[in-house]
């Protein structure tokens, strides 16, 4: 971010030398207590101004396409109603008895997923970076297939071990084929 910026005012002809005198200004002032603390607070902050600005863009595009955005008791009907259109009886079971089977990469704070969703129970992995599929390349989405596979046959292997009762993952479209969801139980 600080080459960007330093590029943005016209300093564009940095050698590896000057990118490491501003790397090492970068570490000497996140040791600095109130700037780190100033840093993060700011960050937050944009953070929170782009997902308000994100959400306030989403509820109107669907407003625009009609689409309904439940909560509440509306929410939760009308998911015990897709439940019992489906033939599904949940079974409730205690917080520390779930399987979860958990389906991502990891990024960055992803990393904690598993430790995190082990308070409920028991967490079956299928990190697909580790197993040599990276949604990063330009060709993902040809490759995208077979990581779906893989993932499908991780998911059956975990659910022959122990029921699964919850999916946690990244799956929208761009890492998993719409259909691929249909094949889990």
């Amino acid at each position: 971010m600080t080459l960007h910026f330093l590029r943005n005012l016209g300093i564009s002809q940095l050698s590896v030398f000057d990118e490491e005198i501003v790397s090492f200004m970068k570490k000497k002032l996140r040791e600095i207590d109130w700037i780190y603390q100033d840093n993060v607070f700011l960050k937050a902050k944009l953070q929170e101004r782009k997902a308000a600005a994100e959400l306030a863009y989403y509820q109107a595009e669907a407003i625009r396409k009609g689409i309904v955005a439940l909560e509440g008791e509306k929410l939760t009907h009308a998911l015990w109603e897709r439940l019992k259109s489906r033939g599904v009886k949940p079974v409730f079971k205690k917080k520390e008895e779930l399987h979860i089977f958990l389906t991502y990469y990891v990024s960055n704070w992803e990393a904690i997923l598993p430790k995190v969703l082990k308070s409920f129970g028991k967490v079956t992995e299928f990190e697909w970076r580790t197993h040599g599929f990276d949604d990063r390349s330009p060709d993902w989405v040809v490759h995208r297939g077979r990581m779906n596979e893989a993932m499908l046959v991780a998911f059956y292997e975990a659910y022959k071990r122990q029921p699964v009762d919850v999916v946690v993952g990244y799956l929208s479209g761009y890492n998993t084929d719409p259909r691929v969801l249909n094949n889990i139980p």
